[in-house]
């Protein structure tokens, strides 16, 4: 049973509020929730049953029946979209490393892959999926986990309405893809650079070492 009673502070939101207490989970509220999409039972045990076994998914614990879930709480860093926002005075630079791309690249296509799997089993034109699987609701943790966020976004949609979400994860693809284009441009003209200045550090020392041996 969600009791948000005890939640002692709380972060607004256009489409839902985030309600915080001192245990490790959150509660969050949904504004203007959809009555033929209630986060009941049924959402619950499919959700979890979905993401049992895929960490990148968001641990759901509790729901009203409507509009209101319980989920664990993230201590989150920036989301992905905001780490590759800029290649230039990026204060999350330092955390930007190959395995964290790997993390990144395998949260998103697995979560996904799991969620078409699990839709392929779906009765009539169904699918379970994510309605907004884009670099905004990929997140990373201040412990450098990757998780994928608004598990409210993830439900029973029609073939035409899943058609619209597969078209938002592939063009998150695709921008993930020219960030990390970006990311590999600027560090290799960051090394060009340094060789540059390298080389005419070199120069010069060459030529105080000639002078110094004409004296």
């Amino acid at each position: 049973m969600i009791n948000i009673d005890t939640c002692s502070s709380s972060l607004d939101n256009p489409n839902s509020t985030i309600l915080f207490d001192n245990s490790n989970k959150v509660v969050k509220v949904c504004k203007n929730r959809d009555k033929e999409s209630p986060l009941d039972n049924a959402w619950i045990t499919t959700y979890n049953d979905l993401a049992k076994n895929n960490e990148a998914f968001v641990k759901v614990f509790d729901t009203n029946g409507f509009d209101a879930f319980e989920m664990e709480k993230l201590n989150v860093l920036t989301t992905v979209r905001e780490l590759f926002a800029s290649v230039y005075n990026n204060p999350h630079q330092d955390i930007i490393t190959k395995g964290l791309i790997c993390d990144i690249i395998h949260a998103m296509q697995s979560t996904w892959i799991d969620m078409i799997t699990y839709s392929k089993n779906l009765s009539d034109e169904m699918f379970f999926i994510h309605s907004d699987l884009a670099l905004h609701n990929i997140v990373v943790t201040t412990d450098l986990k990757v998780k994928i966020i608004d598990p409210d976004s993830i439900n029973l949609y029609n073939f035409e309405n899943s058609t619209k979400f597969m078209r938002t994860y592939y063009l998150g693809q695709l921008d993930l893809m020219l960030k990390l284009q970006d990311v590999s441009y600027h560090n290799i003209l960051q090394d060009a650079e340094s060789k540059v200045k390298d080389a005419e550090l070199k120069q010069k020392n060459a030529m105080k070492i000639r002078r110094a041996l004409k004296l």
